[in-house]
């Protein structure tokens, strides 16, 4: 979520609701979501294009043959969603596993190497 002062709350907080305001900007109707597929773009990793300038994601798929080898060009965030996985940068190495996250320095050289399949997720600044 982007930087706004425009707030709409819904609950889950001692602050004001305006209830009329939120039922005006309420849709009861059933949509069918669009799950983006997003692009392969090599390395092991699919790029899901985002509409803003300061966020993009991508999704890591290793298995136990993979490496993935990046430099980082923004701070990077990772989490791992599923396996286990071992992120090596310079002479430094962190164990990961599910539920684990890792912030990249911008400009670091790092690899990314798993005993079994490994899942993450990276943000950056594109």
């Amino acid at each position: 979520m982007a930087n706004s002062d425009n707030v709409l709350r819904g609950g889950l907080t001692p602050k004001h609701i305006d209830v009329p305001e939120l039922m005006k900007h309420t849709l009861f109707q059933p949509v069918i979501p669009n799950v983006m597929k997003g692009e392969s773009i090599g390395n092991n990793e699919t790029l899901f294009p985002c509409p803003v300038p300061d966020f993009g994601i991508k999704k890591i798929t290793l298995d136990e043959k993979a490496i993935s080898h990046s430099t980082s060009e923004s701070l990077e965030i990772m989490i791992l969603v599923q396996g286990d996985a071992l992120v090596t940068c310079q002479d430094k190495a962190v164990e990961l596993k599910r539920g684990d996250a890792i912030m990249v320095l911008p400009n670091a050289h790092y690899s990314i190497t798993t005993r079994s399949n490994a899942l993450l997720f990276k943000a950056f600044v594109p």
